[in-house]
This record gives structure tokens, sequence and C-alpha cells, in this order.
């Protein structure tokens, strides 16, 4: 399959198995993400959000459809294959505590290494970048166990930057942030994507952030995902039913959910 999206997906269903029969979240979903956009992903808790993000990435299998990476069905591509295109950060997939910062980091660069994980100097300059990219070098020597919740999510991005790869997903990022923490984040995921030229998809719920600062939306509801820029998605009412019970609603001129009531 040719295309410039780095990061595709072709009537997709989405769900899990059950001996009683599959059970489908969303369905028919289709899509297509390009380089350089910051990408959220918004739905009500239960929505499916993080189960689409897994079957995005590859960790869970779809219950119909495919899903491409750069082109390639990622269901043909090996891990490292997959690792040369994709990277996640997840706060709950660590290694042991006792690696430094810098350490931590290097590990976006096992795809590259040996079988044993010896550094180059080719390897030791995307890292260096990544961590002064993110703003965390001077914490390069420190155990990562030691780090604020805000410091971690910043190399755990370190990381993924390492990697280098062109497509980066995050599942709930700000999760445990406070405010300012929050908005550093997204200012910086923002950057990454502009100025890296990286497709950056989250999900979250943090709604007026991500209309301010996202370039593109994936809203995930009744059943299905609609996919589109701010003023395409206000124009058909697509954030009017995002929360269908009434308590959230969307405010047009404004561009910002309020509570319904």
């Amino acid at each position: 399959m040719k295309t410039n999206a780095i990061l595709s997906a072709r009537n997709l269903s989405i769900g899990y198995k059950k001996k009683s029969g599959d059970v489908v979240i969303a369905q028919q979903i289709n899509l297509e993400l390009q380089p350089g956009k910051l990408i959220s992903l918004l739905g009500a808790n239960g929505s499916g959000k993080s189960t689409l993000l897994r079957t995005l990435t590859g960790i869970q299998p779809a219950i119909d459809g495919s899903v491409f990476l750069n082109g390639a069905d990622i269901a043909s591509l090996s891990a490292r294959q997959k690792a040369t295109l994709l990277s996640l950060v997840l706060t709950d997939d660590l290694p042991p505590s006792d690696l430094s910062v810098f350490e931590l980091v290097a590990l976006g660069r096992q795809p590259y290494t040996n079988w044993i994980g010896t550094l180059s100097d080719s390897d030791t300059s995307p890292i260096e970048s990544a961590m002064e990219s993110v703003g965390i070098s001077y914490l390069a020597n420190r155990k990562y166990y030691e780090l604020s919740s805000g410091q971690l999510q910043k190399v755990l991005i370190a990381r993924a930057l390492a990697q280098d790869t062109p497509l980066l997903i995050l599942d709930e990022p700000s999760t445990h942030l406070d405010f300012l923490h929050r908005a550093e984040l997204y200012r910086l995921l923002k950057k990454l994507a502009h100025d890296y030229h990286k497709c950056i998809l989250f999900s979250t719920h943090e709604l007026d952030m991500a209309l301010q600062l996202s370039d593109e939306f994936l809203l995930l509801t009744d059943r299905k995902l609609v996919h589109g820029g701010i003023d395409q998605l206000i124009e058909n009412g697509s954030f009017d039913t995002l929360f269908p019970s009434g308590s959230v609603r969307f405010d047009r001129e404004n561009r910002r959910f309020y509570f319904g009531w």
C-alpha cells in the first residue's frame, strides 16, 4: 500500500475477543496520519481510546481490517522494523530502578545496536540530542526513580526521540502532572512535532489544552472514529456529540467544553 501517511488504517474494527464472540468497540475506522502533526485522541471513559492505541501499535490484534506503518502492513513487520518506525511512551512500562536517566534514554537506541546493546558514537549523539531537546541534560546522572512525575515524563519522551522514529504515540501522558507541567508537556509535544517533522498521537482528557495546541483530532464516540482539524469538526458538529449524555457541552464560539448544567 503506497501512501504518504506514516500511520493509516483501513476498515479497522477494534475490540476484544471472548469465548462467546468478538466484542466490537468501534468499527469501520479509516484514517491517514501525516508527519509534522500533533494529533489528540479524545473520547469519554470507556470509549476505547487505549484499545485503539494498542491496536494501532500492534500490541493488540484488530478484530477486522488493517493497520499500516509507512505503507507496510504492521502485521508483516518484525519487532525491530516496527521499533524503527514507531515509539510508544508508557509510564507503566519501566525497567529496573537502578538505571540513570542517561541509561534509560539510551534504551531508545536498542533497535540500532548489536545483540548486547553496545552503544557506538553514532548512538551517543542522538541520545544527547534527545535529552537536550526536552531540557533534561542536567539530569543525565540521576537515577530515574528520584525524579518528579514531570521530569520522568520528559525522560520517557527523550527515550522516544532517541529511538528516532517518525511516529510517537503516548497514552494519557499528562496523568499525575499538575497544571504547569501539563502545559509544559503539551507545548513540548507540539514543538517536537513541528520542529522534528514527527507525527505525534496522544490520548488525553485535557480537553481545553488539546483544543488549543493540537493540529488534528481523533474523536472516538458512538462506536466510530472521526478525524479532522478543529474547524472541520466544529462545522460538522462532531464536538457536539463527543459526550452524548448532555452533562458536557461544546461552545462553538469560544471553542471550549463546559458543564452542561
